[in-house]
């Protein structure tokens, strides 16, 4: 369990003169995309998510029906809308993935080094002009039924930072020591745990924590928070 000490210029970790730590990064280099993945829900092909498309066609058409209903006389020009059975998709963008050994990130007055760190660019779907604000404007100057722009690709990047740890000897030191890391409060960068060590599961994941067990690399989701 690394220690802190307010002298050093890094977190103490004791566990990298392990043999069974090296063993361990090995196991997770050679599974560490492929967690990623599981863990981001990123398609191993190059394709979109077809449950996450089907979702955003029946919002679609929902918001299509709502605004037919709040113009009108005039919602006859939305009649192509309506009766449109899909949305045009944006090409898939491909996944890259980028995986670093040792990255330190600052953690008050000290750095803590993440065993492994992937980080993943992918593209997301995003439905936009679906709330009547923004489709009354382009009603105002139609003249004939056309097809909006439902869909944009925005380009998204998240990080997983894999903590490879024999044991967690105490919780509370623990979660303090993560919690001196700014870089931990930002909605992209998750934490994980890479133990056999699961005793504080519950209370890692009610903290955001997730937690990757070794070494039949089952994961467990943190919890919202």
């Amino acid at each position: 369990m690394p220690t802190l000490k307010k002298k050093s210029q890094a977190v103490k970790d004791p566990d990298l003169l392990d043999p069974q730590h090296d063993q361990m990064m090995q196991w997770l280099d050679d599974r560490a995309e492929a967690l990623t993945r599981t863990i981001l829900d990123l398609p191993t092909p190059v394709q979109w998510n077809p449950q996450y498309v089907r979702a955003l066609q029946t919002r679609a058409q929902t918001a299509v029906l709502a605004a037919r209903t709040e113009f009108g006389q005039r919602g006859y020009l939305l009649d192509k809308l309506i009766v449109w059975q899909g949305l045009t998709l944006p090409a898939p963008v491909p996944v890259q993935l980028k995986k670093e050994w040792q990255v330190p990130v600052p953690c008050g007055r000290t750095k803590l080094y993440v065993d492994i760190q992937v980080t993943a660019q992918y593209a997301i779907l995003v439905l936009k002009g679906l709330t009547l604000d923004k489709l009354q404007p382009s009603l105002q100057s139609l003249q004939t039924p056309i097809e909006p722009p439902w869909l944009e690709s925005p380009a998204v990047t998240a990080q997983i930072h894999f903590h490879v740890e024999l044991q967690i000897e105490s919780l509370g030191a623990y979660l303090r020591q993560l919690r001196a890391c700014p870089v931990y409060t930002a909605k992209n960068i998750h934490p994980y745990v890479v133990s056999s060590d699961v005793r504080f599961l519950r209370s890692l994941n009610a903290q955001g924590i997730g937690l990757v067990r070794y070494p039949d690399g089952k994961i467990f989701l943190p919890d919202r928070v």
